[in-house]
């Protein structure tokens, strides 16, 4: 079985390299989103949740192409010159372990993660997988400036992208940090679907850990029973996470036999989106957080983000791990206090890697 790692970094968002910007830039593709912030008061804090993803409509597109019109169009070549325009695509519909996957990162790099049966007749390229000695990784740099038209290389991956039969992916293109629509028929699309995010919300409540932010001294806080949570404690950090985790799952008791923190009733705050979501939109949601907790009586927001489990890449170009069916962990959470401190989870399978922020 393939065992999941858990990284964790505290930091400042006012320290010289504690900021974010380029983390969730990293995780291009997230399949969703979720905010969720405790509050004492009788009524919950107003907000509008449009304006957590900065506003404009949570889109994204799912559409049936060939991967050769990919090359065939001008479309996506022009907009990797246009420094406020990020486009992005994912094929769906296969298990990455078994089967052959597909994405287009925002770099323009058309990566194939495919069996050893596809690689031999597609005649392109590739190297193995670090997991999987069936398995090859084939990367097309479609931005390259000796790639195009008036290169023989090129003609010979035309070539074999059209011996692959058309595939489904959940695309986006983000214009100034808002997605937008994205037009069909200059991409070559043989079928195109705009689809809007899920979204729930709720509250509810919960048993949970007492924090605060891990400048705040001892004598700062005023508890009942129990201890502060440490934040250098291995067993109160992973209680933590896990704890995080089981709100989104909808399990509300977590084992917390291993931690002497303070646990009180907790009412919490949920909104989650469902999805293809923009790492630009997860942006705006950090920011969003960051002035939300400082101007509201609540003493954190957690912000949580799942990649897709079926990706060929995790962070940035880096290989995702599908050694089996319980790998592909590639998600990470980000607890913001109102001091701008923060504390920045990451999970990932035992093989993928990871940009340390």
């Amino acid at each position: 079985m393939q065992n999941s790692r858990l990284h964790v970094r505290l930091s400042s968002f006012s320290h010289e390299k504690g900021g974010l910007t380029e983390y969730p830039l990293n995780h291009a593709f997230n399949s969703a989103l979720e905010v969720v912030f405790p509050f004492s008061s009788i009524s919950c804090p107003s907000y509008d949740p449009r304006d957590i993803l900065g506003g404009g409509a949570p889109v994204f597109h799912v559409v049936e192409t060939s991967l050769a019109s990919f090359l065939q169009k001008p479309y996506l070549a022009d907009r990797l010159k246009d420094p406020s325009t990020c486009f992005c695509g994912l094929g769906v519909g296969g298990a990455l372990d078994r089967s052959d996957g597909v994405c287009v990162a925002p770099d323009g790099t058309l990566r194939l993660s495919v069996t050893s049966d596809t690689h031999q007749r597609l005649g392109l390229v590739g190297r193995k997988c670090t997991q999987r000695d069936d398995r090859f990784l084939i990367d097309v740099k479609l931005g390259a400036k000796n790639f195009g038209p008036d290169r023989r290389y090129y003609h010979r991956v035309l070539q074999c992208l059209e011996k692959i039969p058309s595939v489904t992916m959940w695309c986006l293109e983000v214009v100034n940090g808002i997605p937008v629509a994205i037009d069909a028929e200059e991409l070559g699309f043989l079928k195109h679907q705009q689809v809007l995010c899920k979204h729930t919300a709720g509250t509810e409540e919960i048993d949970g850990p007492v924090l605060q932010s891990r400048t705040t001294t001892d004598d700062e806080l005023v508890l009942e029973s129990g201890r502060p949570f440490v934040w250098n404690d291995s067993n109160d950090l992973s209680f933590l996470h896990e704890w995080l985790g089981g709100i989104s799952c909808g399990v509300a008791d977590i084992d917390n036999a291993n931690v002497s923190c303070r646990i009180e009733r907790l009412r919490l705050r949920r909104e989650k989106w469902e999805g293809m979501i923009a790492s630009h939109q997860i942006l705006a949601a950090i920011e969003w957080a960051r002035d939300f907790v400082k101007h509201e009586a609540i003493p954190w927001v957690a912000i949580q983000v799942w990649g897709f489990r079926d990706s060929p890449v995790s962070w940035g170009e880096v290989e995702h791990s599908i050694a089996n069916e319980f790998g592909g962990d590639n998600n990470y959470t980000l607890l913001i206090f109102s001091d701008d401190q923060y504390c920045l989870f990451t999970a990932a399978g035992s093989g993928d890697l990871f940009a340390k922020v």
